[in-house]
């Protein structure tokens, strides 16, 4: 799995993987998140628009990460979710425990009121 890491002048951190949210995928992305947490960070919006599938680790390393986030009250917004890994997240009643938001825009609002 490939990451791009964008940082925005409000010090908000996207990160937008791509490819398979696998478990080699998923212990990489919270290796991210964790780094991320060395610097000054105010938000972290994970982008999964290029995620073409997602296994069960990879939902819970997103839960992991939301509530690893949330223990540090640190904000998290989750975007641009496919059909196919939104329908994966339902199926595993997950859905409902991540912050989604539509888009960047409303991600960026929601981790500014955070």
């Amino acid at each position: 799995m490939d990451m791009r890491i964008l940082k925005n002048n409000d010090d908000i951190i996207v990160l937008q993987p791509e490819g398979s949210l696998d478990l080699c995928g998923s212990v990489r992305l919270k290796d991210c998140v964790i780094k991320l947490l060395e610097q000054k960070v105010e938000g972290i919006i994970i982008d999964l628009g290029k995620i073409t599938a997602i296994e069960s680790a990879g939902i819970g390393a997103l839960i992991n990460i939301s509530s690893t986030l949330g223990k540090i009250r640190l904000p998290l917004a989750i975007i641009n979710i496919s059909e196919a890994v939104g329908n994966a997240m339902k199926a595993a009643k997950y859905a409902g425990y991540l912050p989604i938001a539509s888009g960047l825009r409303e991600a960026v609002d929601l981790v500014k009121s955070s």
